[in-house]
């Protein structure tokens, strides 16, 4: 029933070579998006990386929130990381952040660039499950830069899932 994609950073939708329709990321950030985040666009494309989601990134300093409406049940997240410089002028070297989906940890101190050292692809796509409980409650993912440091992302990718796919809950 929940069926989000976003192409965080850019500034519209558009469609990934897989033939999904991906929407920017402003509807579901804080209303102050601008004063807390900004976009960027990688500085340079590798062959294997599409365009849609990896070349465009939202880039945090501090904190910041995606906000999505979903129904109650398993959610499939999807966090896409294309580790390069963007247009900006960051070292992505130094980019540290954790992530949060309500109140659990996804990743703690994470470095995209560390995780595709000595791999064969350039991208650190991350993927969770996470159970939504009520049916007021939204999901909320939370990107926290470690000190002196930033967090981006490329994606985001919310599928809801069939009941006992994993779990059994009887």
């Amino acid at each position: 029933t929940d069926y989000f994609l976003l192409n965080c950073g850019s500034t519209s939708n558009s469609t990934s070579n897989d033939g999904r329709n991906w929407e920017n990321d402003s509807k579901f950030s804080l209303p102050d998006m601008r004063n807390t985040s900004f976009q960027s666009t990688a500085s340079k494309q590798d062959p294997s990386v599409e365009i849609v989601p990896y070349m465009t990134a939202r880039i945090f300093h501090n904190q910041f929130t995606y906000s999505f409406p979903v129904s109650p049940g398993q959610k499939f997240v999807r966090l896409y990381f294309y580790p390069v410089s963007y247009s900006v002028g960051l070292d992505i070297t130094r980019s540290y952040f954790s992530v949060t989906a309500n109140s659990f940890t996804l990743l703690s101190n994470f470095s995209a660039y560390l995780n595709v050292i000595g791999t064969s692809s350039p991208l650190a796509n991350r993927e969770f499950i996470i159970n939504v409980l009520q049916t007021d409650e939204r999901l909320n993912i939370t990107f926290i830069p470690s000190p002196s440091s930033y967090a981006f992302i490329n994606g985001i990718e919310v599928i809801s899932m069939p009941n006992n796919l994993y779990t059994d809950h009887t």
